[in-house]
């Protein structure tokens, strides 16, 4: 069993409300498999899907979602560029990686462009779903195996 992201977070945003969420991938089926999983959730609502970096920052612009669920490898712009853009052209949206690589300077990088959190593609669909509501609630999910790629020659062993 995968260690959670935040077991202490509320399971719901303040008031209950549906949380918003654009999802950014280049792979169709990574897309759709999210749309599939995050619909079934009482509280998250996806609002669009984008296919790449440009159209990422044009549909977070006009559908304005509470969490811009994204990949950091994409065509034409990358989750790095598309963070650090957002956090300049829509403040209010607020981003959370969710990519294969886990390295400490990538971690680093986007969390600089004013990512939310980050989590990795293997975890489970209810952890994904814990931290979207986590960004949304103001924290910053980070799963725990990013969090010790992070500590890696900051504390000695």
């Amino acid at each position: 069993m995968k260690p959670s992201i935040h077991s202490h977070i509320r399971p719901t945003t303040p008031g209950n409300r549906k949380v918003n969420v654009l999802i950014v991938d280049d792979h169709p089926v990574v897309r759709k498999g999210l749309w599939s999983c995050l619909s079934m959730k009482d509280n998250l609502k996806v609002v669009g899907e984008a296919v790449d970096g440009d159209d990422a920052i044009t549909k977070a612009k006009e559908l304005l979602p509470d969490i811009v669920l994204m990949d950091l490898h994409m065509p034409k712009m990358d989750g790095l560029e598309v963070t650090d853009t957002l956090r300049k052209a829509a403040p209010q949206v607020k981003v959370l990686i969710l990519s294969m690589q886990g390295t400490r300077d990538s971690v680093l990088r986007i969390i600089k462009a004013g990512a939310r959190g980050y989590v990795l593609k293997d975890a489970d669909p209810e952890e994904v779903a814990k931290a979207i509501r986590s960004a949304a609630a103001g924290e910053s999910p980070l799963d725990p195996r990013v969090v010790r790629r992070l500590m890696q020659g900051i504390n000695p062993p």
